[in-house]
């Protein structure tokens, strides 16, 4: 697969350091973290945490996970210092403090019916300002692959919110 040619640019570079300073000034730096908790238990090279529970949220340092039955989380309550060390460590901070098990219906990505490719703000036009505002927003970039992903990005979500109002 060919590599995009502006992934070293001074411009990606930038737009990296604008991401990083609006993410600190929102604090979330912690919650995209934690978020991060719940992918790296759902995708733990242990087939018995997999194959009997799911983790679903994040609240308050406590990671919310569903179990097939109170056998299983029982025995996960056993497992959960061992779990949450290894989550930390690969986050390389201590987001989660404590599991919390409910039993729950697990459904397993690999069970689910293959979902059709559907874009819900298709049919969404922008106007002549959302158009401008795009192009001005833009114009300093200089790499035109850079410029056409994030015009892309940028009309989706201007697409999005006029579907929400």
């Amino acid at each position: 697969m060919k590599k995009p040619k502006y992934t070293s640019n001074r411009e990606t570079e930038k737009l990296n350091q604008i991401v990083m300073e609006y993410i600190h000034r929102k604090n979330w730096r912690s919650r995209l973290l934690e978020a991060n908790a719940v992918h790296i238990y759902n995708h733990s090279p242990d087939e018995a945490i997999k194959s009997c529970s799911k983790a679903f949220k994040v609240m308050g340092h406590e990671l919310f996970i569903h179990v097939e039955s109170p056998t299983h989380a029982h025995q996960l309550t056993f497992m959960s210092h061992e779990i949450i060390e290894r989550i930390n460590q690969k986050l390389k901070y201590p987001a989660i403090r404590k599991l919390r098990f409910q039993v729950a219906k697990i459904i397993h990505e690999d069970s689910l019916p293959e979902v059709l490719d559907i874009d819900p703000t298709e049919g969404i036009l922008l106007d002549a300002d959302d158009e401008k505002q795009i192009i001005g927003n833009l114009s300093e970039i200089k790499d035109k692959d850079l410029r056409g992903d994030l015009s892309h990005l940028y009309t989706n979500v201007l697409k999005h919110n006029k579907r929400k109002s």
